[in-house]
């Protein structure tokens, strides 16, 4: 349901709306791909520190006298053909391709769901913020409180206003996340002596409770359960990983989180 009653038709210009979905896709991917960086680097900097560096703006921090078309993974590749040329090493050449074509799906996705402009951008935005959260914890097997404890009240805004769930289901759908996952790995280390997950998940959870409800959740944790044991196939067969081998279940929650709000907000 529309948050404005006058708020526009985007499937009415669905061409339009799609190229300016790209525009800011490209554009919010620098952002992202320079927060994955930065912010566990800044971890533990004093917040002075921390807000000089990330305010700087990007070319201090990977380019320096780059034609703007060399700072996009995907325009240097694609339209330009220049592979050869891209101004990054070839690991953080690949996280700001991957990045870039999961900020276009996502806003595409979003927008092409939903014909409201209020409806689209929030789901898009929580697209990204999730994609930020997943792409730091599979490159440092951390979640940051500066980014899964904001999503929890923002997911409780969020269901004040677009009534996407009620009010107690966001609040019970929180902190049963935070308890649910917290009791599993209080469990699993009592009986391996071994830690299954950080806390950092049990945050994420929580978050994601807040935007989806309790009644929504165990579809997220089974998802995510799913996504993960195929992540841990894949890697046996792949790299002939153990399938006991630690891995971050960040992603996989955060996939299957986004997913499941889509549905809960249609």
């Amino acid at each position: 349901m529309p948050l404005l009653a006058n708020s526009p038709n985007l499937h009415d210009h669905l061409i339009f709306t799609g190229l300016i979905a790209i525009v800011a896709s490209l554009l919010a991917s620098q952002i992202l791909f320079k927060l994955a960086y930065l912010l566990p680097r800044l971890l533990f900097k004093p917040q002075a520190i921390q807000m000089r560096v990330l305010m700087r703006p990007l070319r201090h921090v990977f380019y320096k006298n780059t034609p703007w078309y060399q700072k996009s993974f995907l325009l240097n590749y694609v339209l330009f053909w220049q592979g050869g040329s891209m101004p990054l090493k070839s690991m953080r050449a690949t996280q700001l391709g991957r990045i870039e074509i999961l900020t276009i799906t996502t806003a595409l996705i979003s927008f092409s769901l939903f014909n409201d402009l209020a409806t689209a951008a929030t789901a898009t935005l929580l697209g990204w913020w999730l994609l930020l959260s997943a792409e730091i914890d599979q490159e440092h097997q951390l979640l940051l409180d500066s980014l899964t404890l904001p999503l929890v009240w923002l997911g409780l805004l969020a269901n004040l206003v677009f009534h996407w769930v009620s009010l107690e289901q966001a609040i019970l759908g929180a902190v049963l996340g935070y308890l649910l996952l917290w009791s599993v790995y209080q469990l699993h280390f009592a009986l391996t002596k071994r830690e299954g997950m950080g806390y950092g998940d049990f945050k994420l959870t929580a978050a994601l409770g807040a935007w989806v409800g309790l009644a929504n959740l165990p579809l997220i944790l089974i998802m995510a359960a799913i996504t993960a044991l195929f992540i841990s196939l894949w890697r046996k067969w792949r790299y002939g990983d153990a399938m006991n081998q630690m891995f971050p279940f960040g992603p996989s929650l955060a996939l299957a989180g986004w997913i499941v709000t889509l549905l809960v907000m249609i």
